[in-house]
């Protein structure tokens, strides 16, 4: 992930430009929530100048719209305890609150999520500034 790296007299502290959190959690979801009945495609992140896409197989059990407060649904029960386990996850529905949490700690705009027959894709957007950003970036 592109990261900055400053030292603060001995300590050296890395600065990276997205949430660790965020990544995880997304990365995570987009694991638990995979179809995988679907051919030809897997979980991937792809990493660019300005946004960071999480991409996974498969229609959303919800509501494309409704991320935020909607009941949680697992796809894969078994995936799910697994990186529960592992401590991958919670299981409690809270990824999300915690992937805008972050987001706004490292003032990004919110994450947007892209729906359709077969995937699910989020993507996070870099910073920019206020004049920069669309009006349902700004909401």
């Amino acid at each position: 992930m592109p990261s900055q790296e400053t030292f603060e007299g001995t300590e050296r502290r890395t600065r990276y430009e997205y949430p660790p959190i965020a990544i995880r959690e997304l990365f995570a979801n987009a694991i638990i929530h995979q179809d995988l009945t679907q051919t030809g495609m897997n979980v991937s992140i792809e990493v660019f100048n300005d946004r960071v896409m999480i991409n996974n197989p498969g229609k959303m059990l919800i509501d494309c719209d409704r991320v935020v407060n909607a009941t949680p649904v697992s796809r894969n029960e078994k995936i799910a305890r697994t990186m529960r386990r592992i401590g991958l996850c919670e299981e409690l529905g809270s990824g999300w609150d915690r992937v805008v949490e972050s987001c706004e700690e490292y003032r990004l705009p919110s994450p947007m999520v892209r729906c359709d027959e077969n995937s699910t894709t989020v993507v996070l957007s870099g910073k920019r500034s206020l004049n920069e950003m669309s009006t349902d970036d700004k909401i």
